[in-house]
C-alpha cells in the first residue's frame, strides 16, 4: 500500500499495486478481491474503495486464457491517517507506561473502547455477510490521528462470503500463523466463528502487549485437538506464559478471557 494524492480534487488517498509474485495467473483472485472492495461500498467499518485504474508503466500481465496481456490492476482505497491498533497501542504503552502500572494515564478503560469501536467495525462486515479471516491489530487502523476516531478494516485479501463461499475455502489455510482461528487449524469450514476467535487473539495481544504463545504457530490436526483434553490451568499455561505483564492483569479479566477461548 502506498500514501497518495488524486490530482482531480487533492484527495488523499491508498493504493494498493500487485507486485509481480501476485500476479501469476490468477486473475480470478485480483478480480475476487474488487468484487469484494464494490460489495463493502457503504460499510462503515470496512476502507472504501474509491476506484481503480490500470498501470502500464509497472508491466504487463499475462493472460494464458486469451493469448494477450493487460496492464497491472491499482486499487484506490480510502486513506486512513491513523495508525493500525498494534502501533497504536504500542506507543501509548512507550509514552504512558503500561495500565498495571497503576501510573499510566492510558488505562484498561482506554483499550477496552478501542476493542468496543474494533468489534462495531468487524460486526459491520458480518452484518454484509463477509467472513475476513485474517484479523489482527495490524489490520485494525484508526480513521485519523485523533484517538477517538472510528476503526476501519483493511486487508480483504482473504476475505470470502459467509453466504456462498465457505465450503468452497474449507480445508484451506488462512490469517496469520500464530493467530489461527481453529477452522484454519482443523481444515474445517469457515464461519463468522473464526473472526471472533481472531479477535479474542487481538484483545489478548492488546492486554499483554504481544502476541500469543508460539507453541500455536504451525499446529496440526492432532496438537489443535489436543488442547480438548488440557485443564483449564493447563491451557492458561500454554496460551499465556506466566509473565510480569500477564500476572499484572486484573484476575476477573483474566478469567473471562480464557473462559471465553
Amino acid at each position: 500500500m502506498y500514501a497518495a494524492v488524486r490530482v482531480s480534487d487533492g484527495k488523499d488517498v491508498a493504493l494498493k499495486f500487485f507486485g509481480y509474485a501476485e500476479q501469476k495467473p490468477i486473475h480470478s483472485s485480483i478480480n475476487n478481491e474488487i468484487l469484494l472492495l464494490m460489495a463493502l461500498r457503504g460499510c462503515e467499518g470496512a476502507t472504501q474503495i474509491q476506484g481503480i485504474f490500470y498501470d502500464k508503466a509497472g508491466g504487463m500481465l499475462p493472460d494464458k486464457k486469451f493469448g494477450k496481456t493487460e496492464a497491472y490492476p491499482v486499487i484506490v482505497m480510502e486513506r486512513c491517517s491513523g495508525s493500525d491498533l498494534f502501533d497504536t497501542i504500542k506507543a501509548a504503552f512507550q509514552d504512558h507506561g503500561h495500565p498495571s502500572s497503576g501510573r499510566s494515564t492510558f488505562t484498561y478503560a482506554h483499550l477496552a473502547d478501542l476493542f468496543r469501536r474494533s468489534i462495531i467495525a468487524v460486526k459491520s462486515l458480518h452484518e454484509r455477510g463477509f467472513i475476513h479471516r485474517d484479523l489482527k491489530l495490524e489490520n485494525l487502523m484508526t480513521l485519523t490521528a485523533d484517538y477517538n476516531s472510528p476503526v476501519k478494516v483493511i486487508d480483504f485479501g482473504s476475505m470470502i462470503s459467509e453466504r456462498g463461499d465457505t465450503e468452497v475455502y474449507s480445508g484451506t489455510w488462512a490469517g496469520t500463523p500464530r493467530l489461527y482461528a481453529p477452522e484454519s487449524c482443523y481444515r474445517r469450514k469457515y464461519s463468522f466463528k473464526s473472526d471472533i476467535w481472531q479477535m479474542g487473539m487481538a484483545l489478548y495481544t492488546m492486554l499483554y502487549a504481544d502476541y500469543p504463545s508460539p507453541h500455536f504457530v504451525n499446529m496440526n490436526e492432532h496438537q489443535c485437538a489436543s488442547l480438548h483434553e488440557l485443564s483449564t490451568e493447563a491451557y492458561e499455561r500454554l496460551l499465556f506464559p506466566d509473565t510480569a505483564n500477564w500476572r499484572a492483569i486484573p484476575e476477573d479479566g483474566k478469567v473471562d478471557l480464557i473462559s471465553t477461548f
